[in-house]
């Protein structure tokens, strides 16, 4: 009994340690993208990764158990279904725990962040011709676009103003209307050595921020 215990001892721990490194390399992608989708329209890029790899330990060693239950122990469910009962909820509870949990942290870290005063705002036209055109050859040339850029001591009142905004729409970078005519506002904050930035846009009575 003591060596059967030892064992599963020793493949749970295996599992996690498989399922941590997993979720750093092959499994990061997939695991990442989809607590993504639980969080509201904000930049993620600096998020925290550890619950990536919690989430990843955690579904593996869960799953491992029931599998050492199963083919090593070979224990019946009729037997044993509290234990399997258990075990399957954990699977499901606990991923849910982690992502909810990442979601409360991610949103107090933004919320953090945006009540600092900005380190620099940029505001840019998008509208057709607001560009500096340079000829790159007899019948072309590229443009290079209008920005204006604030800096202290207004950024301190910008920053006021912007959390006083409402947010109208959220859309990815893909789904933004191009042919319309609007004004991008990039803002960065900085917080505990890290920076945030989140983007406004208005443009045909409008507003929506792409953070995506």
């Amino acid at each position: 009994m003591a060596k059967v215990l030892r064992d599963k001892i020793i493949t749970l721990l295996g599992a996690g340690f498989l399922g941590y490194y997993l979720s750093i390399s092959l499994l990061h992608d997939l695991i990442r993208n989809n607590l993504l989708k639980l969080l509201p329209p904000i930049n993620a890029r600096h998020l925290p990764d550890s619950y990536v790899n919690i989430m990843g330990a955690a579904i593996f060693a869960i799953s491992a158990y029931l599998l050492f239950n199963v083919v090593l122990e070979k224990r019946s469910f009729k037997l044993y279904k509290k234990s399997y009962l258990t075990a399957i909820s954990l699977l499901i509870i606990v991923p849910l725990v982690i992502a909810g949990v990442f979601r409360v942290h991610a949103v107090s870290l933004v919320h953090k962040a945006e009540a600092t005063t900005p380190k620099e705002i940029t505001i840019r036209t998008d509208r057709e011709g607001d560009s500096l055109m340079f000829a790159v050859g007899t019948s072309s040339a590229t443009g290079v676009a209008k920005s204006i850029f604030f800096t202290e001591p207004l950024l301190d009142d910008f920053g006021k103003g912007i959390r006083k905004m409402e947010l109208k729409e959220a859309v990815s970078s893909e789904e933004q209307r191009m042919d319309s005519s609007y004004l991008t506002m990039w803002i960065r904050y900085e917080i505990d050595g890290k920076w945030y930035s989140k983007i406004l846009s208005y443009g045909q009575s409008y507003k929506f921020r792409d953070d995506k």
